[in-house]
């Protein structure tokens, strides 16, 4: 494998499982802050996941899981957005209905 799929003397592909569980994880926290950071994060994924895409047709071979991971990337962006925007639900102090 080259080096450039080894940044940091990682596998490119553990780096990138990574960076989608702090996503996720963004994804599970309250608040507009969060959201924000959601945003802004979804935002890099998706910038990497193109030049990704970019390098891969440079190289003229393409990695069948990194055009899904940036295929995907757009509308894990588009949902970081309608995310960051949602009211937090408001609690009705531990009321049940009924």
């Amino acid at each position: 494998m080259d080096s450039f799929s080894w940044p940091f003397g990682l596998a490119d592909g553990l780096l990138g499982a990574a960076f989608c569980g702090i996503v996720c994880a963004l994804a599970q926290l309250p608040g507009r802050n969060a959201g924000l950071a959601l945003v802004a994060l979804a935002a890099v994924w998706l910038v990497l996941n193109a030049a990704g895409v970019v390098q891969m047709a440079r190289l003229g071979a393409f990695c069948f899981w990194c055009v899904v991971a940036a295929a995907l990337s757009i509308p894990i962006f588009a949902l970081s957005i309608a995310s960051a925007r949602e009211e937090p639900a408001r609690g009705g102090g531990g009321e049940q209905p009924g």
